[in-house]
């Protein structure tokens, strides 16, 4: 999906089958997401885990809101949806 946010173009690309996926490493620390359909909504997880001492990965943490992609019946409409933060953000379909 591309978005353009606050004047910024944004690039996205998920798998929605529910099973984890790297999505980056930086360091010691990987960033993982899910991504699955429900109710024709497109849910987004995303945690982190953390490399220990001894080098071997640890166990997940949650990592920023749940998110929330849905189509409004508009057919043009983007509706994203954060849950930690209750926040909903509208995007509309450029001609």
């Amino acid at each position: 999906m591309v978005y353009t946010s606050k004047g910024i173009e944004r690039k996205e690309q998920y798998t929605a089958d529910g099973k984890e996926r790297t999505a980056s490493i930086e360091h010691e620390t990987e960033i993982v997401e899910k991504a699955y359909w429900r109710d024709g909504v497109l849910v987004i997880e995303t945690y982190v885990r953390e490399r220990t001492s001894n080098g071997v990965w640890g166990g997940l943490w949650p990592y920023g809101p749940t998110e929330s992609w849905s189509l409004l019946p508009d057919g043009l409409t983007l509706k994203h949806e954060t849950y930690k933060s209750k926040r909903v953000a509208v995007y509309d379909k450029v001609q």
